[in-house]
């Protein structure tokens, strides 16, 4: 995906916003992502459908968007937990894309930098609250000083933060039980495919550790 495109993916994940939002956010200009070449891209990614767009909003299509979740493995494990992980982004969406994925988290993770955000592995992003929860779950020390190294501290801060923020829509559309659920499923999934040495697992732990520098 080209990195002006993926910047207004990473954008509208949790929102739709126009291209003058989008492009002031990230370059304090509303005309850059307007260049022939930037909107020729944009308009590419609407087309294989990783953006949806209604009129000037362009909005993120985090279902099609979790097909490309990196799964090299011809496995079953790997699909159960690529549908668990639609069931928390999508079935869930009201409250999960508000806490894990809005602006907040982006601009923890790239600093409103377009390098930054070219190199943020999409797929990691989907995936980093659950593997950090389960690094937790083995060693709580390790999982400690594997967030400082890859200086993720402001990052748990921030969904921390916005798990209680956002608690309320939990509450009012009675989902609580659906997402500890799904959480307690997507856990169980990543120990199963650690155990089997499936190579989805092993490449999020290599993605993150790169994501450290």
């Amino acid at each position: 995906m080209d990195k002006y495109a993926k910047i207004v993916v990473l954008s509208t994940l949790a929102e739709p916003k126009t291209l003058v939002d989008v492009s002031f956010l990230w370059f304090k200009n509303k005309g850059r992502l307007y260049q022939p070449a930037n909107t020729k891209a944009i308009q590419k990614a609407v087309g294989a459908g990783f953006l949806k767009q209604n009129g000037k909003l362009y909005h993120a299509n985090i279902e099609r968007l979790l097909q490309q979740v990196m799964f090299g493995d011809d496995d079953k494990l790997a699909r159960k937990y690529r549908e668990a992980l639609q069931r928390f982004y999508v079935r869930l969406g009201v409250y999960t894309q508000k806490v894990y994925l809005n602006d907040d988290v982006i601009r923890v993770l790239t600093r409103y930098d377009h390098q930054k955000a070219d190199e943020l592995d999409i797929s990691l992003l989907f995936q980093l609250p659950f593997i950090l929860r389960y690094l937790e779950y083995k060693d709580k020390e390790t999982a400690n000083i594997v967030i400082q190294m890859l200086h993720l501290e402001e990052y748990v801060k921030t969904i921390e933060k916005q798990e209680i923020q956002y608690y309320h829509i939990l509450k009012e559309h009675k989902m609580m039980d659906a997402l500890i659920e799904t959480v307690d499923e997507i856990l169980a999934l990543l120990r199963k495919m650690q155990k089997k040495g499936l190579a989805v697992f092993e490449k999020n732990i290599t993605i993150m550790k790169q994501l450290g520098g």
